[in-house]
């Protein structure tokens, strides 16, 4: 038993010297290079057990963590620590990881940011960044563990877009009330989140967090300091209530990147779409972090549209080489439409690129008659009602529906046609159909009646004619095309009396919807609106 013993100890032995060069539990006792050195920033990512924002005795540092100074990208080390160059100023943040939670604010604003600035404050409007004096010893990042299962629902919104308190008000009873209790993880709003008056952030910012939920901001182009002299001096204001324009956060198995393509060339209003060389070195950066096999999701305010094509964006294409999962969203058209990108528009990555335009929650700018709860109807200039999407993802997959405001879940269309139409006119009488989160690999069918008979309906972009005929009426403005509109004809043989339209719809990812319509087939149309005055629309 002797040799046994001898071993043992041995072996005890060298585990101890092993756990002292390791710093005595299991973590690295040689720090990051710089680290200790005050000409660099450095800090420590750890877990805070007591959720109280403060690094307590006991409470270890979380190794494997990103952290960014929106430059570069480092990692923790296995004791939590991290390290990254000085600047004069600068952002640091923390790039969320799967399983826990960054911060909140009482407002449910994601804290995972420390400011510094060495230089003289901005000679702007309104709340601007002061100087917070040289680098602290340490800039520390709590997290909490939280569970993150491989499937869950995130909530993307598109412009709220409030000019007054008022319209807040709106949204807040509009779109943020029904919210409350969703499961959903977060919600990402895809800028503009005012409207040129930056004292509807606070006020927005209170009804948001009362949802229950984190909410991530993207930054528009209403959201700037239009004093400032370029873009970096446009965002002042937002860099004290949101903190950086361009991050990234790790939610389940998902990588979520949140970019900032709106760029002021000069004093004032004028901007143009693009991320800029920093920012396009950053994604870069940040992806060298991420597997390609991961599913990654971006979120901007400007669309990746043709129209808005740019060196900037197709260099953000190439970046995207063998990642074949991505997903992405915007806002700022007040439309909701989706498109793929493919390599004949430089995108690198193996499969076509799906990119939704969100829509706005203001829909065309809190316009519209006022229901009998005093807010306004806000359609969307394609006809769409205001709301927001519900995103559901699973490991690598994904699919989503789209929530109308105040309207329950399966209302997912408009069925379009006459209330009544006479027998002869039958063959020349269509039937649209508005499908809000459909595109073109959706599948749309009708039937008439109970005849077991589907007739297909042919995708067909245009403009609304129901919502133009609401919106010339309210206010002369015309409607904008809506990419998500199919027709079809009546068939040609249907008799006197009523007949029930039944529409099918079934979207890229399978999931099938239906709406309905009732209409009477007469024999001359006397003392209602003919076919092409009928503003009647059923349900779906």
């Amino acid at each position: 038993m002797k040799p046994l013993y001898g071993f043992l100890a041995v072996f005890v032995a060298a585990l101890a010297l092993y756990l002292v060069l390791r710093g005595g539990d299991g973590t690295s006792g040689r720090p990051p290079e710089g680290y200790g050195d005050p000409g660099y920033a450095q800090g420590v990512v750890f877990h805070d057990q007591n959720k109280n924002g403060h690094r307590d005795d006991g409470e270890p540092g979380i190794g494997g963590v990103r952290v960014s100074d929106q430059r570069g990208v480092t990692e923790t080390d296995a004791a939590g620590r991290w390290v990254l160059p000085a600047h004069d100023e600068a952002i640091y943040f923390v790039i969320k990881p799967r399983g826990y939670r960054t911060a909140l604010s009482e407002d449910n604003l994601p804290l995972f940011y420390y400011i510094h600035k060495e230089t003289e404050a901005l000679p702007l409007e309104g709340p601007t960044v002061q100087p917070t004096g040289p680098l602290p010893e340490s800039i520390d990042f709590p997290l909490v563990e939280q569970d993150e299962p491989d499937r869950f629902d995130a909530l993307f919104l598109g412009d709220p877009q409030p000019r007054n308190v008022e319209e807040v008000n709106y949204l807040t009873h509009d779109v943020l009330e029904e919210m409350v209790g969703t499961t959903a993880a977060f919600a990402v709003v895809l800028g503009d989140i005012s409207f040129d008056n930056r004292d509807t952030y606070g006020p927005y910012n209170q009804a948001t967090g009362r949802v229950g939920i984190p909410f991530y901001n993207v930054a528009g182009n209403h959201d700037a300091n239009y004093d400032g002299l370029d873009t970096y001096e446009h965002y002042d204001t937002w860099r004290t209530i949101y903190g950086p324009r361009y991050y990234s956060f790790d939610y389940g198995p998902v990588h979520f990147i949140v970019l900032a393509d709106v760029i002021f060339p000069e004093q004032g209003t004028r901007y143009i779409t693009g991320l800029g060389e920093q920012q396009l070195a950053w994604i870069e950066a940040d992806l060298a972090h991420v597997p390609p096999e991961t599913q990654v999701v971006l979120a901007m305010h400007i669309p990746l549209t043709p129209a808005f094509q740019n060196a900037d964006f197709a260099r953000l294409y190439e970046l995207f080489e063998g990642y074949p999962n991505t997903l992405s969203f915007s806002a700022h058209s007040h439309t909701v439409s989706q498109g793929f990108i493919t390599s004949d528009f430089g995108w690198a990555g193996p499969n076509p690129h799906h990119h939704i335009v969100a829509g706005a929650t203001c829909g065309r700018w809190w316009g519209g008659a006022r229901d009998e709860t005093d807010i306004p109807h806000a359609t969307g200039s394609d006809g769409t009602p205001n709301g927001y999407f519900v995103v559901s993802f699973d490991q690598n997959g994904y699919s989503f529906r789209y929530k109308a405001a105040r309207k329950p879940a399966d209302f997912q269309m408009q069925v379009q046609a006459p209330s009544a139409v006479a027998r002869a006119d039958l063959s020349e009488t269509q039937v649209l159909v508005n499908f809000f989160g459909g595109n073109e690999r959706s599948e749309l069918a009708m039937q008439v009646g109970d005849s077991g008979v589907w007739i297909p309906l042919d995708y067909m972009p245009q403009r609304d004619p129901l919502y133009a005929r609401v919106t010339e009426r309210e206010s002369g403005q015309g409607a904008s095309v809506a990419t998500h509109i199919w027709q079809g004809w009546l068939p040609s043989d249907l008799p006197m009396g009523a007949h029930l339209i039944t529409v099918r719809a079934v979207d890229m990812f399978g999931q099938e919807f239906s709406g309905t319509r009732i209409l009477r087939v007469v024999e001359q149309v006397e003392g209602v609106p003919t076919t092409e005055e009928d503003e009647g629309v059923g349900s779906g």
